[in-house]
């Protein structure tokens, strides 16, 4: 599985159930790297994407109450106990990878779980209310993870970032 998060200095993913900022060559990356393949989120996160579902992708939701919601082919809400099971049965079936993609708690459940993640790391301390539950320096061969890309510090409307790869050994 992999793990694809945007956080900044402050470990912040979120603010009001939306990215506290906008970067377009993020959301390209996202759409590049998800583009044909399954996509894992919590709820809120589902809730707080401006158009669902995203194309070309299989949405797995993970709630707490997945009976009050109609699952379709493409949107398949589940809870977190049957999560594992849904994404195996889905990526047998269809022949894609996973994706998680938030929020915090869906993070850190899936974590030891994933193998392999992208990391944009956005540089500014803007405040927010939703964490990435790991700090960047936790991805160090001492943990037994290699770098296997780092971009260039790239900048939009006076916002750097940089991207970075990183798979488990």
């Amino acid at each position: 599985m992999h793990l694809i998060v945007a956080f900044n200095q402050k470990n912040v993913i979120g603010k009001n159930n939306k990215i506290p900022w906008y970067i377009p060559d993020d959301l390209k990356r996202f759409k590049q790297l998800t583009n044909n393949h399954i996509i894992v989120m919590g709820r809120k996160t589902f809730e707080s994407l401006p158009n669902k579902p995203l194309p070309n992708r299989i949405h797995v939701v993970v709630t707490s109450q997945p009976e009050k919601y109609n699952s379709t082919e493409n949107i398949i809400f589940t809870n977190i106990d049957t999560s594992l099971q849904n994404i195996k049965n889905l990526t047998f079936k269809n022949n894609m990878e996973v994706f998680i993609i938030g929020g915090s708690s869906i993070y850190q459940y899936f974590f030891q779980h994933c193998n392999q993640f992208h990391i944009t790391n956005v540089f500014n301390d803007c405040e927010g209310d939703t964490l990435f539950p790991y700090k960047l320096d936790v991805f160090t061969n001492k943990n037994n993870f290699e770098n296997t890309y780092c971009s260039d510090i790239f900048s939009y409307k006076n916002t750097e970032f940089q991207f970075y790869d990183y798979k488990r050994l």
